[in-house]
Order: C-alpha cells, then structure tokens, then sequence
C-alpha cells in the first residue's frame, strides 16, 4: 500500500494498521496455517487451514508439499505477512550467559561463542538467539543453530509455493514467547508447556520464567490413540484401578 511508503504499519507491537499475518508450519504429514487479524494491540485469530500431504511416494515429498501449501492458501485468502514456523528437532538449542546487556553487543560475539558447542562448523549455519533472562550486568539467552542446507530446502519450498516470509521462527520460542505475554511477571516456581502434535510433543521447560532447556519427544497424538486404542478393551473390563491388572495399566500410563 501507498501509505506504508510514508507511515510504518506498526510501532513496537502496537499496529497502526490492520494487518492480516499468517503462520504456518509444515509437519510430516500436514501443512497447519492459522490467520490472525492484528489491529492496534489486539490479536484475532480468524481461520486455521489444515491441508494433509499426500502420501503417494511416487511423487517427491517436496513436490506433495508445495501441493499442500498451495491449497492451504487458497483457503486462507489475503494475507499481507507470512511467518514461518520450523519444528524443534531441525534446530540445536544451546543456553549462554553473557557479561553485558546490550543486544547489539550480543550479536557481535554471538558467533564466536557458539561455535565451540556446535557439532558442524559456524561456516555451515544459521544463528540467532533471544534473550531470557537480564540482570544490570549480564544476559541469558537462548541460542537457535540450524543447518544452511536445511535452512535453504525450507526457503525453497516457500518459493515454489509463492510465500515470501516475513519472519521464520521455532514453534517451541514462539511458544515461550505466548508464555511470558500471558505471563508477564516473574513467576517463582519451574512451569512446563507442552506442544503435543500427530507425530511429536514438543516440550519447553521454565524455572522462574526463564526458558532452561527444551525437548523433542517423536511421539505425538497418533501414538497416544493407538495406545488407547490398543487398551481400550482392557480399561473397560477392568477400570484403571484393578488390582490384579496393575502391572497392564500402568505401563499404558508410563507410555503416556
């Protein structure tokens, strides 16, 4: 629009404009977008897309993909922003602590003290990292490093597919992020969130409100239903506090 030529669409997070964002990710089976309206302060969601891919392995999987990106943006409409969601096993999460505050200062050195816990060279990765925690004198941050070659195959099939994003982000930080805005004080105590998906959970752990460390379990809602389904017979014979039948029920709870 003319007008974003002379007036910013937003200032901090306030929207001096209505914008339509779209956030999408890409799991192994589905394509998942969700349209927010962010006007002023507030957030609406208006619309989540789901579009399955195609299971014919005759066709490439980055082929079926595209295929389902196309058809979920068909459905979502127009959109003037797109941000896009990497899953938490294609990135390596490292924690660091810092003896200064300013987040220009921390990118300059970010590199160099990253490097030494990365299991590839520097050369060969994406960087970038937020920040969790500050002192007056220090930072906590939380380091995000990804393969180049990963990254580049996720921008290519956003090309093919006509999306430009806007941003590109991890499902867990974003998640941390929905935390601390409805969490804003500093909570005493060690919080979990999880984010249970068909094929995997993704869990993110806070002490204080400080995100500490982050895990990926390849175990989702699928895995769950077959369990239950599996046990169903079982549970309804018996109840779950069958003395004879311990042993059963809680190894399908352990699984849980």
């Amino acid at each position: 629009m003319i007008r974003s030529l002379f007036i910013p669409t937003s200032v901090d997070s306030y929207y001096l404009f209505s914008q339509r964002i779209v956030a999408g990710e890409i799991t192994l089976s589905h394509v998942r977008m969700t349209l927010v309206i962010a006007q002023a302060k507030t957030r609406t969601v208006k619309k989540v897309v789901e579009k399955v891919i195609d299971n014919n392995t005759a066709v490439p999987y980055e082929d079926r993909v595209v295929e389902a990106l196309l058809a979920a943006l068909k459905e979502i409409g127009p959109y003037d922003q797109y941000y896009s969601v990497l899953p938490t096993n294609a990135v390596i999460f490292k924690e660091l602590t810092l003896p200064f505050t300013s987040l220009k200062r921390i990118k300059m050195v970010l590199p160099f003290e990253i490097e030494p816990m990365l299991p590839f060279p520097l050369v060969e990765a994406t960087v970038d990292c937020v920040i969790t925690h500050q002192t007056e004198t220090e930072s906590t941050i939380y380091i995000a490093a990804l393969k180049n070659d990963a990254f580049a195959a996720h921008l290519e099939l956003l090309s093919r597919a006509t999306i430009d994003p806007r941003k590109i982000t991890v499902d867990i930080l974003e998640l941390y992020a929905l935390y601390r805005a409805i969490y804003p004080g500093v909570s005493t105590e060690t919080d979990v969130m999880l984010y249970v998906g068909y094929h995997a959970t993704r869990i993110g752990i806070m002490h204080r409100g400080t995100l500490v460390a982050t895990r990926y379990v390849p175990q989702g809602l699928l895995k769950l239903a077959k369990l239950l389904e599996t046990n169903m017979d079982h549970l309804r014979r018996f109840g779950i506090d069958d003395e004879k039948n311990t042993a059963k029920t809680s190894g399908l709870f352990n699984d849980v």
